[in-house]
């Protein structure tokens, strides 16, 4: 199913050559948002070619028109695989192939979804397989490497080859060479035409998601707190750039750059000589989800928070960010189900939205209140388009020419109720939901004010806005009488919201407090439901 936004609405050698055909700078707005709901999240990231993006979400690949994200094709057409995909669709020869978790890598007609061939594996296969050159390489659970033909799904080799050390991180591809981990910290490049090694390369340590990253002829690995960059030839270092951080996932390059992201959030750029290009700290704020990815001139950082930031690495800005909202609300465990949405999709997962704070409340048993959904894996940008697969099985498409966003962040206050006769006195709180779906709020953007005196505020990922009353902080009590609130706010757009609200303050009335969370609506500190766009509703 298919949302529409249509909201009135050197590095020695980095290969400087290579093509990357990527314009995406951003901000933009959201052009559409498609869904397959499904009860295991997704993993991987979206493919792109000849104006086609393909996905594997839960039983099936799918193939959507980039424009408009309508649906050209499905795989299986009638009864869904016994299993789930579980990996990126790789595009070669006319082919889309992916892997799932029963042993399987199916491949099918790019254009039509008609199955072309299918291969099972002796043994469950070990995270992605990849394309190294008219080949697939993978691994599987019981520590061997396999490899296939592209054009049949017939094997390469007479037997898998044995890695008696075990696998660590995942697999990646340089030219003919499938490159793996161990976890004897080693680096294998393996010829996938003579089964030998090309080289090894051993580091002091590795991650459990260490994964090389390939660009040019140059090959880019993280080992502690280090970036190295190696010749894909042979493992030859080239550079080696210290972030003095515990860095994260596979670092990404876009023959200018590298960065590379640490576990807490933190992200590192470093030039040709290894030396940081950006000197003050860039703090996403939230832990990396998946890895970066390079798109054109910026890189794309996911955060486990649900947001996707745009990072300008000469200058180190945050240029966008956008946070994955739940299509509809309410709550869910910890795997997607039924997600749904008011623009089309389908039904709503309950009532009520997010509240206030930034925990979450709980309805129903051990139930989670989901505010934003991380990304399922790296971003791809094609031309103007940047796409992102979410773990609940939706594919988001952002893009200025075909996205169109003529509406202003929406603002609501929920505590208290504008016109209410309140206390000025602690522990009063002014709570707003603010909220933008097609671009996003531009957070440095946001002011709140009471009578023109500027307010400080906490805004968290949930969309809430808090406003603290205290003796002690800026925000003073406030004096009897009528009191006008105003938030200013832009989305990523420039679209402005100035929303005005009023109160009347009665000091002789006692302090205000408020709720606390005994019903079962959800929300954070205070129980508060969702607002006036929380609930989920049928979509069309």
């Amino acid at each position: 199913m298919r949302i529409m936004r249509t909201l009135s609405v050197g590095l020695v050698a980095l290969a400087l050559s290579a093509f990357v055909h990527a314009d995406f700078d951003g901000p933009a707005p959201l052009a559409w948002r498609w869904i397959q709901p499904t009860n295991i999240s997704p993993s991987g990231k979206p493919a792109v070619q000849d104006g086609t993006v393909y996905a594997a979400v839960g039983q099936r690949m799918y193939a959507l028109d980039k424009e408009t994200g309508n649906q050209k094709w499905k795989f299986p057409l009638v009864d869904p695989i016994e299993g789930n995909f579980k990996s990126t669709v790789m595009l070669v020869d006319g082919l889309a192939i992916a892997a799932a978790d029963n042993k399987t890598i199916y491949a099918v007609d790019a254009k039509t979804g008609e199955m072309k061939w299918s291969y099972v594996a002796p043994a469950p296969l070990f995270k992605e397989p990849v394309l190294a050159g008219k080949f697939i390489g993978f691994g599987m659970t019981d520590n061997s490497v396999m490899a296939i033909n592209v054009a049949d799904g017939q094997p390469a080799w007479k037997t898998p080859i044995k890695v008696f050390d075990g696998f660590l991180g995942k697999l990646s591809a340089f030219q003919g060479d499938i490159i793996y981990f161990t976890n004897a910290y080693e680096m294998v490049s393996l010829s996938t035409t003579t089964q030998k090694a090309n080289w090894t390369k051993r580091f002091s340590t590795l991650g459990p998601d260490a994964q090389a990253t390939t660009f040019g002829d140059n090959i880019f690995v993280i080992t502690g707190p280090e970036v190295i960059g190696l010749t894909g030839a042979n493992g030859r270092k080239i550079f080696e750039a210290n972030s003095n951080d515990t860095l994260d996932f596979a670092p990404a390059a876009n023959g200018d750059s590298v960065l590379a992201v640490s576990q807490d959030g933190k992200v590192y750029v470093f030039g040709s000589n290894g030396r940081p290009l950006v000197r003050k700290e860039i703090d996403l704020g939230s832990q990396p989800s998946a890895s970066p990815s390079a798109v054109g001139k910026y890189y794309v950082v996911p955060t486990r928070n649900g947001a996707i930031n745009l990072i300008d690495p000469k200058t180190g800005d945050i240029s966008w960010s956008y946070l994955i909202r739940p299509i509809g609300s309410g709550t869910a465990s910890t795997a997607p189900t039924n997600p749904g949405g008011r623009n089309g999709g389908g039904p709503g997962a309950g009532p009520g939205g997010a509240g206030p704070g930034r925990g979450g409340g709980q309805s129903g048993a051990n139930a989670t209140k989901v505010l934003a959904i991380p990304a399922a894996g790296p971003a791809v940008a094609d031309g103007d388009t940047l796409l992102v697969l979410g773990l609940d099985g939706s594919l988001l498409a952002f893009d200025k020419q075909l996205g169109v966003d003529l509406t202003p962040p929406s603002v609501q206050m929920m505590w208290p109720n504008a016109g209410d006769l309140v206390s000025g006195q602690p522990p009063l709180e002014l709570i707003f939901k603010i909220e933008d779906e097609a671009s996003g709020i531009n957070t440095k953007t946001l002011k709140i004010d009471v009578d023109g005196t500027d307010m400080d505020y906490e805004f968290g990922r949930d969309g809430i806005a808090v406003v603290r009353i205290s003796s002690l902080g800026k925000n003073k009590p406030l004096f009897d009488g009528r009191k006008t609130i105003t938030v200013t706010v832009s989305d990523w757009m420039g679209n402005t919201s100035h929303a005005t609200f009023q109160l009347v303050i009665d000091n002789t009335l006692k302090p205000t407090t408020r709720p606390t969370s005994n019903d079962k609506t959800g929300g954070g500190p205070g129980g508060f439901g969702g607002g006036s766009n929380g609930g989920g509703s049928a979509g069309g």
